[in-house]
């Protein structure tokens, strides 16, 4: 960062001195082959300049239209300092601008402005096209997620589930699915309002997002209730995970005092269809609350 302050700070000083010598050459000592050189160093090097600064950044580097605005740039800046070389070389003759190799560079100069022009199209083309791929990937991702908790949302959790299965299916693998609910959180929002509900809410994705496996899936199914999936897992090492989960909660401090979750387990047993498991699980989850809640029930 000091080292770009630098070179910033140089550029400015570059251009206010070469505003300073113009000045000179034209209302104290008028000579136009000098302001020509000066005109023609300052912007070759400030052309060069710029033209490395975007490939010090990764994704510049990585951009055609960065790249070729990068070389337009640079041949630009060597066409500019080879008029000046060629006006140095012009031993005394009376008008540098009369020179045939200096029209000939000067020339070079106006079809690389024009190419650097188009190139900058290109560039503005290829920003347009990375802003609208990473909005279209924001709304995706939005479409996808559960605001409140960021886990995923139930329409993306179903083909998830629905994905998973059909690879279950395909290649004979066990796969669990582990459906918990919040006891008497109807009472929470009750008493201490919708925000510390929502607050529970949040914490208890947290604490599931750590306490799962990095092959599991974790999502938000509706309201204060949650799945999880968990690929190539058979039901007691389900059930386990299950337990997991219900110790971390039950332990966790809320702040408005203890809060716990009833969990229902269902493998799939490799002849039923998705709705079918689903119902499963979720029998299994009513039996846990109806045996007295904060407990496991696995379905049979």
């Amino acid at each position: 960062y000091e080292n770009r302050r630098i070179l910033i700070w140089a550029g400015y000083l570059l251009t206010a001195a070469a505003v300073a010598a113009q000045s000179w050459f034209v209302l104290v000592q008028p000579d136009q082959q000098v302001r020509a050189v000066i005109f023609f160093t300052v912007r070759g090097i400030l052309l060069a300049r710029c033209a490395l600064e975007p490939l010090q950044h990764p994704a510049a580097r990585n951009s055609s239209a960065f790249r070729m605005v990068a070389a337009i740039g640079i041949l630009l800046a060597g066409n500019d300092l080879r008029q000046v070389w060629q006006g140095f070389d012009l031993q005394g003759e009376a008008d540098m601008l009369a020179s045939f190799n200096i029209k000939l560079a000067m020339l070079a100069a106006v079809v690389g402005n024009v190419v650097a022009a188009y190139c900058l199209l290109l560039l503005r083309s290829e920003r347009l096209e990375s802003e609208l791929r990473a909005a279209r990937s924001d709304i995706e991702t939005l479409a996808r997620t559960d605001a409140l908790t960021g886990l995923w949302n139930r329409r993306h959790l179903d083909d998830i589930v629905r994905h998973e299965f059909e690879r279950a299916r395909r290649y004979r693998q066990p796969v669990s699915l582990i459906l918990f609910d919040i006891d008497r959180f109807k009472t929470v929002n009750d008493r201490f309002g919708h925000a510390v509900g929502d607050d529970v809410l949040r914490r208890i994705a947290a604490l599931g997002q750590r306490s799962i496996r990095a092959s599991d899936i974790l999502g938000r199914w509706g309201g204060e209730e949650f799945l999880v999936l968990a690929p190539g897992t058979v039901l007691e090492d389900a059930g386990q995970l299950a337990g997991k989960l219900r110790i971390a909660v039950a332990g966790h401090d809320f702040g408005i005092g203890r809060v716990t979750a009833s969990f229902g387990v269902a493998e799939w047993r490799g002849d039923e269809s998705v709705e079918s498991w689903l119902q499963r699980a979720d029998a299994a989850l009513y039996a846990a609350k109806a045996k007295g809640r904060d407990r496991v029930a696995t379905a049979m």
